[in-house]
């Protein structure tokens, strides 16, 4: 197992052993959220821009999220790109009041979730996310429950 995985196995049964740690862990992918709201005409006719909305989200860091705002001691892990996509989900989520320190970064790319007018669901693009799968954080969480990595 290699260090990173090692620290974040530790913190996790520090936190599972009611040693110092947080009192509730989720685990789970942060997404970037992109929702089309406006559109534009363009001068010239025929084409539209859209405006778009953008929000860093995914069910476990949003739930994170709620539970910090309700006064708990929260933390999030997941693994999380290096360079500024991860910088601002790392800066947002401890914004919000949710600990961080578990979130291990490597190279890659964060997975997107698009919301587009007129679609019955919303489409994923994550298959090249690093958290897809996030083999340093889930070798921690089976090594943790006495399973290979």
């Amino acid at each position: 197992m290699s260090a990173a995985c090692q620290q974040v196995g530790d913190k996790i049964a520090a936190a599972g052993s009611g040693g110092p740690g947080p009192r509730i862990l989720t685990f789970g992918e942060a997404l970037f959220t992109f929702k089309s709201s406006v559109s534009i005409p363009v001068p010239g006719g025929g084409d539209t821009a859209s405006l778009c909305l953008r929000a860093i989200g995914g069910s476990e860091l949003n739930v994170a999220v709620a539970l910090a705002r309700l006064g708990h001691d929260v933390e999030w892990t997941s693994v999380l790109p290096t360079g500024p996509l991860g910088d601002e989900v790392l800066v947002a989520a401890r914004r919000a009041g949710v600990g961080v320190s578990m979130v291990p970064r490597r190279d890659g790319e964060i997975g997107t979730l698009h919301v587009v007018a007129g679609s019955k669901a919303p489409f994923y693009q994550r298959s090249h996310s690093v958290s897809v799968p996030s083999p340093p954080v889930a070798g921690a969480l089976c090594g943790i429950f006495g399973r290979s990595g």
